[in-house]
């Protein structure tokens, strides 16, 4: 993808080194797990890995431009949330909108 702009290593969003402050766009805020709850850690590490999996190792080589990317990438995020099912801890298949709707009330 030629003229893509990649942060350098210290500069991704939400990155803090021990001199600066947090860059985190859109209002996100950079968060520890609480102690006493590693399966946090491993539930963003899961979620990394059905991304690699699912999306990016199956599209990257396709990919020509940063355009088709982002397109293909907001797709991607719709289907994961909203049609794909999830099997982790009390999901049951559901997609996260469904568990959220039910959440919601």
């Amino acid at each position: 993808m030629a003229g893509v702009n990649l942060p350098q290593k210290g500069k991704q969003p939400c990155w803090k080194s021990s001199k600066s402050k947090p860059n985190c766009p859109f209002g996100a805020r950079l968060r520890r797990a609480s102690k006493g709850r590693k399966g946090y850690q491993g539930r963003a590490e899961r979620s990394h890995r059905t991304n690699d999996e699912e999306f990016y190792i199956s599209c990257l080589r396709q990919m020509k431009t940063v355009a088709g990317f982002l397109r293909k990438a907001q797709r991607w995020q719709y289907y994961y949330d909203v049609e794909r099912p999830h099997f982790g801890a009390r999901m049951d298949g559901k997609a996260p909108v469904d568990e959220l709707r039910g959440a919601g009330g």
